[in-house]
């Protein structure tokens, strides 16, 4: 569009964009964001297909085992992170512990699933040293991003891998707005 904005505008354009959908309730609130994982979803998925003709699974036989449990710990850290929109989903859900049960089961194994696909892949395609230097990295989202599109001459990786994790933060920002109604 050729507009050029300060981050101190888009910033309170997005606080006030998505804080009035909050603002309309819990419902409205809930609609957008399933909307955005419908989006989140199919980004990933068409990732995903998209590098699966690029694995080398040889790769993943040289990483080392021994230091992966500080790294899966953040997977459990975000698989459990929503437990502050339990009263929200109590309410909304009018208490239903059964359809709670079965929405917080869901919301656990979901990023699980995906995250362990996700390293996957990222294993499967970026050598180990490569790995190494980009978790040294101050920007390592921007680094991997670089990878990727690097090793495999894809340019709309970045795109994509660009998209989801704005769409990651407008969904983390409805979630945790959620919590405080």
């Amino acid at each position: 569009l050729g507009i050029n904005l300060s981050t101190d505008v888009t910033v309170f354009i997005f606080v006030l964009f998505f804080g009035f959908i909050v603002s309309c309730g819990i419902r409205a609130t809930d609609h957008a964001n399933r909307l955005l994982m419908f989006a989140k979803f199919a980004l990933f998925s068409i990732t995903v297909i998209g590098l699966a003709s690029h694995f080398d699974f040889k790769i993943i036989s040289f990483v080392p085992q021994k230091n992966l449990a500080p790294s899966l710990l953040i997977i459990v850290i975000t698989s459990f992170g929503f437990a502050t929109l339990i009263p929200s989903l109590r309410n909304y859900y009018q208490s239903d512990i059964k359809k709670i049960k079965k929405i917080i089961f869901c919301g656990t194994c979901i990023p699980l699933v995906t995250y362990i696909i996700w390293i996957t892949v990222i294993f499967a395609i970026v050598p180990y040293q490569s790995l190494l230097e980009i978790s040294q990295s101050s920007q390592p989202v921007s680094d991997l991003q670089l990878a990727l599109s690097g090793a495999l001459h894809i340019v709309w990786i970045t795109q994509a891998m660009n998209i989801f994790s704005g769409i990651c933060i407008i969904t983390s920002f409805l979630a945790n707005s959620v919590s405080f109604t």
